[in-house]
């Protein structure tokens, strides 16, 4: 199983687990609906970003990622709102 967590718009977030994350996400009882209040999610249990309350945003913690490709993947995750 992986873990991925999900970050919620409203600055929550979580762990869940799956042999994706589709699956991760029907196991942990989430349907379609609530998929409108998850900003993103990320591979693995590692909290990269913090919540802004003054925002409402994601803030991304300095030295977070290990390499271009895990911030290019939030970076695409972002841009379908």
């Amino acid at each position: 199983m992986k873990k991925f967590r999900l970050y919620w718009r409203d600055g929550k977030t979580e762990i869940i687990e799956g042999k994706d994350i589709a699956d991760a996400i029907t196991k942990a009882g989430y349907g379609a609906g609530a998929m409108g209040a998850l900003d993103f999610h990320a591979k693995g249990e590692k909290l990269e970003y913090d919540w802004n309350p003054q925002s409402r945003e994601w803030d991304r913690i300095k030295n977070s990622f290990d390499s271009d490709e895990n911030q290019n993947i939030i970076d695409t995750l972002r841009d379908k709102d």
